[in-house]
């Protein structure tokens, strides 16, 4: 497991053996270093000893200091005519071999002492080393070497083979795999893993466990893993198996997609959030034209980039106290069919701040139920269900709130505010003081379990990296590197509460925020606070100049007018205002409001 051999005795041989295993392509040189004189064989072909055949590579005649590989002192200098290093050569020092990564190359060293100081030590110049020196800098790492074993010795086992999977198109879809192994002397062994499709490697497809989705051109696809094991002295990656096949059966989709809910912006009335089943085509989705407002005129449309959320924009604030349908036609689901929604309305929700209640100023609320998401730099929050992505089950609400793509990424000081997707919630704080902030969240792994937090933009003392998060499901938090996590309220009334990525692949479900220090939330935590959703109500206002009567209402609805209290109501107009002359007689109006589109 070493290169460097630092001894303490007298009289005394050693030989060493085993594997170099380069971890690079190119012309590699040797040299070795030793007290008192050393030899060094090598196989440049494969792992076997004939191949080394019997003419020391670099030798060591007489003595030289420890690790002193460049120094000419009792060496005989030669040249080399073709060189990618130093022409100029001693005996210590070797030709040049083409060596390939992570090939196995067979070597022998010899080290004889006879009196006074005793060393041995052998190194190399690579394409990705320092120049040859002095030192250690020199000395062949032990990540390069690998023990001799017999690697028939070593077996593994494929425990659990993947299997044969139907699912819906567009939905996530995960193969497992599990192994065992065991090798001479029980040498920590790693199992290694290379998922295949159709039979052709799958880059970066090297957990035990592979995920995809369910598209038409994976359909009959077939799926299998090859599996190896090395382990932690060797190097050597033996005993490869490959599992049985698994076929991917897709279900196409023929289904149109449906409107979930609509919802206006607590911090934008102009903006309406439209919830979809199922991720849109983006090039229908964004189309203006597709949808209505009751009264209004959308400008834009923006599709979220989890693909199922549509933001409108409108042309004036939706008012308290008005009724609003949002209708969505001609949209298209992102199957393969392009499935279409005709025509679809529902009543859009007047969202207010959130209400915070009770004696402990309580309230918590899901992830999903945002006002305002963010996407900044290459990350972005994404609505995430089993529907379009694994998750861990037991999710509060339709689903969660992930940080996507999961490529590793930590967003810390000083780039928070610049760089990271955030999240906005409008909420209403009864008092002022300090608020205790609890997420309901869920870190996949170490590198995926943290946040930050904050106030009207403000990170705060204590928002920077809430972390602790469950691993593979669900779980309370409120750890920081500050102590509990908390906001400072300096006014009572409406503020926004931020949320901000810190590793992607975090799953946030539920917030909760409280001035009860001693508060812990269990389970899923308490009911959902109020948004303090205006009702929707219709006013029916009257203006009289002289025999003009002038009706003017807000939202949608049908004046229509009528001779006496009982009817006949004929039908006046659908828009508002509207002046009519009563001049004569009794009249009476009523306006007919729709409760459903």
């Amino acid at each position: 497991s070493t290169a460097d051999f630092p001894g303490s005795n007298d009289n005394y041989g050693y030989w060493i053996r085993g594997y170099i295993v380069p971890d690079f392509d190119g012309a590699v040189m040797f040299a070795i270093s030793s007290d008192d004189n050393s030899r060094l064989f090598f196989n440049p072909t494969d792992d076997t000893p004939a191949g080394r055949g019997t003419v020391a590579i670099a030798n060591e005649p007489q003595w030289n200091g420890y690790r002193e590989f460049i120094t000419g002192d009792r060496r005989t200098a030669r040249t080399v005519t073709s060189s990618a290093y130093s022409t100029t050569r001693f005996s210590n020092q070797s030709d040049d071999f083409n060596v390939f990564n992570a090939t196995r190359y067979y070597f022998d060293y010899y080290q004889k002492e006879g009196g006074g100081g005793d060393s041995g030590s052998v190194g190399w110049q690579t394409p990705i080393s320092v120049p040859l020196q002095a030192g250690i800098n020199s000395v062949i790492p032990p990540s390069n070497l690998g023990i001799l074993v017999d690697p028939n010795d070593w077996t593994i086992n494929i425990t659990t083979h993947p299997s044969n999977t139907t699912a819906a198109e567009g939905a996530p879809v995960t193969f497992t795999a599990a192994a065992n192994a065991t090798s001479p002397g029980a040498l920590n062994e790693t199992v290694l893993y290379q998922w295949k499709r159709n039979g052709t490697a799958i880059g970066g497809a090297t957990a035990a466990s592979f995920q995809t989705v369910a598209t038409i051109a994976n359909n009959a696809a077939i799926y299998s893993v090859d599996v190896s094991f090395t382990n932690a002295i060797t190097n050597i990656i033996a005993g490869t198996l490959t599992s049985s096949n698994a076929v991917l059966t897709v279900v196409t989709d023929v289904a149109s997609p449906v409107l979930l809910s609509a919802a206006r912006s607590a911090l934008g009335a102009s903006n309406v959030f439209l919830t979809f089943s199922e991720p849109m085509l983006a090039s229908t989705a964004n189309n203006a034209t597709n949808y209505q407002l009751s009264g209004l005129t959308v400008n834009a449309a923006s599709l979220s980039q989890d693909g199922r959320i549509v933001t409108l924009t409108a042309s004036a604030p939706l008012l308290d106290g008005a009724v609003y349908f949002a209708t969505a036609a001609g949209v298209k689901d992102n199957s393969a069919a392009g499935n279409t929604l005709t025509n679809a309305s529902v009543r859009v929700d007047l969202n207010g701040p959130i209400q915070l209640a009770g004696a402990q100023n309580l309230g918590a609320f899901e992830a999903e139920s945002y006002d305002l998401n963010t996407a900044q730099g290459t990350s972005f929050w994404a609505l995430t269900s089993p529907e379009t992505r694994p998750v861990p089950s037991g999710f509060s609400g339709v689903g969660v709130m992930e940080a996507q793509p999961n490529n590793g990424l930590n967003i810390n000081h000083p780039n928070i505010l610049t760089t990271s997707p955030r999240l906005d919630y409008l909420v209403n704080f009864p008092t002022a003081g300090t608020y205790f902030v609890w997420v309901r969240a869920s870190g996949p792994s170490g590198a995926d379990d943290s946040m930050h937090i904050g106030l009207d933009g403000d990170l705060g003392q204590f928002g920077t990296n809430l972390t602790s998060l469950a691993a593979g499901s669900y779980g309370w938090a409120t750890n920081t590197i500050g102590g509990p996590a908390r906001v400072v309220v300096g006014t009572a009334g409406n503020h926004t509460f931020n949320l901000w990525m810190r590793e992607d692949g975090t799953i946030v479900d539920r917030i909760l925020l409280t001035t009860d220090a001693a508060y812990v939330p269990t389970g899923n935590g308490p009911a959902s606070a109020g948004r303090s959703i205006v009702a929707s109500s219709i006013t029916l206002r009257s203006l009289r100049a002289g025999n003009n009567l002038t009706l003017s209402w807000d939202g949608p609805g049908a004046l229509q007018g009528a001779t006496t209290v009982t009817g006949v109501w004929n039908l006046i107009s659908t828009n508002s205002p509207v002046t009519t002359n009563t001049a004569s007689g009794s009249s009476f109006f009523r306006l007919n409001v729709p409760l459903v589109p």
